[in-house]
């Protein structure tokens, strides 16, 4: 806390770019004004989600998952009711184990980071496998890291520090990159020493975040456009690639890895494309890891619902129901994996 009010969450990091703001608590009111009432999350000493810490040696007897993804993994929602808590309290375990999972869900983390943080920090903490949520805009992420991203003579992703080119004098929106005005930049650059300047901004970038309600496919998220521009498509070989480099990483280290991709309100409702989810599961089948289709999964288990239901109102992140149906699915299918051995 600093003068009373929330420090900001999220902070620099030399390594993964940005982490959440360890060993702290943030009420998170950024859903408020969509029918979200507040709700708070603790991040421990590795900046992870959760309000206990985890032995880098596993305990004996324990079966250990560790989920990446980003604000879908995180949960825009209470912890208890993010997928990896319910799957963490759902999913039987292997016989004779008890079941641990680690949520590093961190906004707007993409497979540049997902690979950076498996290699640096989720290695020495053993897991028996790893789940990636992939999400439709990790492609547009991995674009910007990929600007500041440090690698050895052999192409060795080593760190991702910040400051992307546009970090200082634009912000991330659905329509893609927008360039601040001079006064906007200021005012950013102060912000975080006041929770009533940090209202001002949050109003001022909700009014560049349009509602997506056509066909048409914003930038961010430009990896579901079925007609893509050669820098897309470029942009979406890279994404790829990092995932390819991460389930090898995870696989030489004896980690079994689920890949699976983060359905979004205008693909259940056939709107956008879902070419990235064939993309994700042709990567999961050429490396040898599990894909969950997830966009088939959740369209099955609507039960009469339009998919809209499954959403935060206005926002592209599952609501409470979104999270318990998206969580159903995965723990049917974790259950027939890990059988499977």
């Amino acid at each position: 806390m600093v003068g009373g009010e929330q420090a900001a969450p999220l902070i620099p990091d030399p390594v993964l770019n940005h982490t959440w703001r360890p060993s702290s608590r943030f009420i998170h009111t950024d859903f408020q004004n969509r029918g979200i009432p507040p709700y708070t999350h603790s991040y421990n000493s590795e900046g992870w989600l959760s309000e206990r810490e985890f032995t880098q040696v596993k305990p004996q007897g324990t079966y250990r998952i560790v989920y990446f993804g980003d604000s879908f993994t995180e949960g825009t929602c209470p912890i208890e009711d993010s997928v990896p808590a319910l799957v963490e309290r759902n999913l039987t375990p292997p016989a004779g184990k008890r079941l641990e999972v680690i949520n590093t869900g961190t906004s707007s983390y993409s497979p540049t980071l997902y690979y950076l943080v498996l290699k640096t920090k989720i290695l020495k903490y053993q897991p028996d496998l790893v789940v990636v949520n992939v999400d439709m805009t990790d492609v547009f992420d991995d674009a910007l890291y990929n600007s500041t991203l440090i690698v050895d003579g052999e192409g060795e992703p080593l760190s991702c520090p910040p400051g992307h080119p546009h970090k200082e004098t634009s912000i991330r929106t659905a329509d893609g990159i927008y360039k601040l005005s001079k006064f906007e930049v200021t005012l950013r650059s102060i912000v975080y020493s006041s929770a009533f300047l940090r209202a001002i901004l949050k109003k001022i970038e909700d009014s560049k975040d349009k509602t997506i309600s056509s066909t048409k496919v914003p930038a961010l998220f430009a990896w579901c456009d079925p007609e893509r521009s050669k820098e897309t498509s470029d942009q979406v070989a890279y994404t790829i690639k990092m995932l390819g480099r991460f389930i090898r990483l995870a696989k030489r280290n004896g980690i079994k890895v689920v890949i699976t991709g983060v359905p979004h309100r205008e693909q259940l409702d056939g709107r956008w494309s879902l070419q990235p989810m064939t993309e994700l599961e042709t990567v999961a089948a050429v490396e040898g890891a599990g894909y969950l289709d997830s966009a088939s999964e959740l369209r099955g288990r609507l039960g009469g619902r339009e998919p809209n239901q499954l959403f935060i109102k206005n926002d592209m992140h599952f609501n409470t129901l979104g999270y318990q149906i998206w969580a159903q699915a995965q723990i049917s299918f974790l259950a027939k994996f890990i059988a499977a051995g």
